[in-house]
């Protein structure tokens, strides 16, 4: 077989010169399958070793010459090298470090002695598919490259074990993957455009997640851009869901954009949503009776809009009488205090 040197026990005799005296020479017709024969002739016993070319299947005519003083005696045969397919070599791979979601790509020192690259085949496994979720390889016939794929968001440590296969044998290679964690930024979903009638609050759970911390650790804050529409934005985060209530300013319409961001220990992440405010506008109507010297007034409008009540006699100076809020029914009565009575005018003010 190849890259096995053979070794042949001679039987030689001569009558008249010791064994030990004789000289012994070895050839080859196929110096590319041998590359030379050697001797031991401890004076009883002589032995040919015949050294093969490393790699070097064939046959080869090898003679053997035994010589002494006088004469010289050849014997010939033949000698078939079968070929003997080797395995690849796989060179060992250092332990590897690498940050989290980003990958890891490793050139592997591989060789064929009696097979090209293109023809080996590559895999990857390891031992923790939580870490590393899968082995790709790049051979282009000269340079062959691992490319180590990464769960989203995993770290810790995993054993990743590559192997080269050709016909007949495969060869392995393991290491010890370390993935350091790296902060990650909060993350916020789409959020669709939304819609709401007049005096309608809308309450909208936002899409937040953070991958390494806690719901109930985000801070999160909001604003809008239309004060005239919008007259405030409440944040309640249960350590679950994150809700925002935005409150309207009584009996308007209109659009705003509702701007929010996220923040961790680490990073601050924007995002923002338009409100459409739709509806009729419903004016409110004011009317004023007088009983027994007592002013009262009535008022008809969309429930739930708060007023504030100003007296007047002059046009000019306006004084506050109190406030109103119009109820389920779309009407509230007011009375004014005591004091602000001599006022034969009224207005009602958004509050």
């Amino acid at each position: 077989d190849e890259d096995k040197n053979l070794t042949v026990a001679l039987e030689v005799s001569d009558i008249d010169t010791a064994i030990k005296d004789l000289t012994f020479v070895g050839t080859s017709s196929n110096p590319a399958l041998v590359s030379g024969v050697s001797f031991t002739n401890d004076g009883t016993n002589v032995v040919a070793i015949v050294k093969l070319v490393s790699g070097a299947n064939g046959v080869a005519t090898v003679t053997i010459t035994a010589s002494d003083d006088t004469y010289d005696v050849d014997q010939t045969f033949n000698l078939t090298v079968n070929f003997v397919d080797k395995p690849p070599v796989l060179a060992p791979i250092a332990n590897q470090t690498t940050r989290q979601n980003s990958g890891l790509t490793l050139i592997l020192d591989v060789k064929d002695s009696d097979d090209s690259l293109t023809n080996l085949k590559f895999a990857g496994s390891s031992t923790d598919s939580s870490i590393v979720s899968g082995v790709d390889f790049i051979n282009d016939g000269k340079l062959v490259i691992a490319r180590v794929r990464l769960v989203k968001n995993a770290s810790g440590r995993a054993a990743v074990t590559i192997t080269a296969s050709d016909k007949t044998s495969t060869v392995a290679s393991t290491f010890v993957l370390d993935v350091t964690p790296v902060p990650q930024a909060p993350e916020i979903g789409v959020i669709a455009a939304q819609s709401t009638t007049v005096g309608k609050a809308l309450v909208i759970k936002l899409p937040i997640t953070d991958v390494d911390t806690a719901i109930k650790n985000l801070v999160v804050t909001a604003s809008s851009s239309n004060p005239g529409l919008v007259s405030g934005i409440a944040i309640v985060n249960d350590g679950v869901n994150i809700t925002a209530t935005v409150n309207l300013v009584p009996n308007k319409i209109g659009s705003a954009e509702i701007a929010f961001t996220v923040e961790d220990d680490f990073f601050s992440v924007d995002s923002s949503f338009v409100l459409n405010v739709s509806g009729a506008v419903t004016v409110p109507v004011i009317k004023s009776t007088i009983s027994g010297g007592t002013v009262t007034l009535g008022v008809t409008g969309t429930p739930g809009n708060k007023f504030v009540v100003e007296s007047t006699s002059d046009f000019i100076t306006w004084t506050v009488a109190g406030t109103l809020t119009v109820g389920a029914d779309g009407t509230a009565q007011f009375v004014p205090v005591t004091g602000a009575t001599s006022g034969l005018y009224f207005r009602l003010r958004s509050e």
